[in-house]
């Protein structure tokens, strides 16, 4: 069962002698197994060090047989491996993919689903990957295809054809590699040589986590935990509670997509919790919020928005933090324009070749993302349309008479479902544009949303 359930009935369970003993016995047992693992030298690079602190310290099994496999091979042995495709993307497997980068061969990497259920006791859309190494030697290039599904295979199977077929597979450097995640060192799920050549373009953009003086950084944070935090929340309207935002409650430039289920004692959150700076806590601000569970298969792989003042979010939204300990990072005009990146068919490429089921936020991290001026003629194009498509309530009317500079009227709001889709396709062809020159001194406008249009048709919230 889950670990919410095995909560829920915990007690219950435990009245039962039998599973009582078990229970404790793997008590008393695994802190010594967990130890351990952690402590032996055969198994050193079982947690990750990225950005001085570690990462993956949890235990995990496919990441200890690997290593494992390493240790038992002599110079020039080879290994074969079915293994989850979390070697190759997750945080907590750094350090192994750097151990096989410097000290083995890695000839094969191949990703696939388990749509055919493979693995018959293993949810459809979990991916696992053959992985392929001789010790010894350096890795340059790992030979590999991704998300091969066998549920789409038509006559021979499409196992058995790449197993054969060497031309399917795409050499990617560990030299890419380590220019496109130098933190992560992570493989971006490429499918293809165009797709390789977009993103050898992409990567001459600075990555969002880079700290670059005089212009804007960012930082991502959460806030409200389920478990410690939950003496704050109730689930019915009460005064002075407000809406407390959860990742179903919002959609692109949407912060009303649901009903909210959920209420919180923001003064007394605040008070007792955030970080305060120049007398102001984060709810002070309008902020940038986003969705923490997506995956690659969904419609939209980034869903992201900005909430009103005086809201808190729930542990599956991530935010962009408006302040530090010691300085304000990002104002109100630059979460506009970043949220117009956010929300883009660029960045929704980008992901959707990099997670699983998680928006850790070392994959934003990683996103290329120009930090043009104000004064660029792009910067201020995109602002005054993601503004546009936020300000559609009187919360918001601060925020447009900061932007905008005019008084903010509700009948001038844009809530026409064809107006915003339109909009939505110009941000994109603004930001694919700006992405490509940086300034738009030979884009066309119109020309480009017809372009979008007609590609993509008109976008839906779904």
């Amino acid at each position: 069962m889950s670990l919410d359930d095995f909560e829920t009935h915990q007690e219950e369970l435990l009245e039962d002698s039998d599973i009582r003993s078990a229970w404790l016995t793997y008590l008393n047992k695994f802190p010594h197994i967990s130890q351990y693992y952690r402590k032996a030298k055969q198994y050193a690079n079982q947690i990750s060090i990225v950005n001085g602190k570690k990462a993956g310290s949890d235990i995990n099994l496919y990441k200890l047989f690997l290593e494992q496999s390493y240790n038992l091979l002599k110079d020039g042995g080879y290994c074969g491996i079915i293994i989850p495709s979390g070697v190759y993307s997750d945080l907590g497997s750094k350090q192994l993919r750097a151990l096989l980068y410097s000290n083995c061969s890695v000839e094969q990497l191949i990703s696939l689903s388990n749509e055919k259920f493979l693995f018959e006791t293993v949810h459809h859309g979990f991916r696992f990957c053959l992985l392929s190494f001789r010790k010894g030697g350096k890795t340059e290039k790992i030979h590999s295809v991704f998300k091969i599904n066998p549920r789409e295979a038509i006559g021979k199977s499409e196992i058995e054809s790449f197993l054969n077929d060497k031309s399917v597979l795409l050499p990617i450097s560990v030299d890419f590699i380590t220019r496109q995640a130098p933190d992560s060192l992570s493989i971006m799920e490429i499918k293809d040589a165009i797709s390789f050549s977009i993103m050898e373009k992409v990567l001459k953009f600075p990555m969002l986590g880079e700290k670059i003086d005089h212009t804007w950084n960012v930082e991502f944070t959460r806030e409200v935990n389920n478990t410690t935090d939950r003496k704050y929340i109730t689930d019915t309207v009460r005064k002075n509670y407000f809406p407390l935002y959860e990742g179903k409650n919002i959609h692109q430039f949407s912060n009303s997509f649901s009903d909210f289920n959920l209420f919180i004692d923001v003064s007394k959150f605040n008070k007792e919790n955030s970080l305060v700076f120049n007398k102001k806590f984060p709810s002070d601000y309008y902020r940038l919020c986003f969705r923490r569970q997506s995956a690659s298969t969904n419609e939209r792989t980034f869903i992201a928005t900005i909430a009103p003042k005086d809201r808190l979010f729930y542990d599956n939204l991530g935010y962009v933090k408006p302040f530090n300990e010691t300085k304000s990072l990002i104002s109100d005009i630059e979460i506009l324009y970043l949220l117009g990146f956010f929300n883009s068919f660029c960045i929704d490429y980008i992901l959707r070749q990099s997670i699983n089921t998680n928006l850790s936020f070392y994959f934003l991290y990683q996103l290329p993302i120009p930090r043009i001026k104000h004064s660029d003629k792009a910067f201020r194009l995109i602002v005054e349309r993601v503004a546009s498509l936020i300000c559609t309530t009187d919360e918001f009317a601060e925020l447009w008479e900061e932007i905008m500079k005019t008084k903010w009227n509700e009948k001038s709001v844009m809530i026409d479902e064809e107006e915003r889709n339109k909009t939505k396709a110009e941000i994109d062809g603004i930001v694919e544009a700006s992405a490509k020159l940086t300034t738009l001194r030979r884009f066309k406008l119109t020309r480009y949303r017809q372009s979008i249009l007609t590609t993509f048709g008109q976008p839906k919230l779904t």
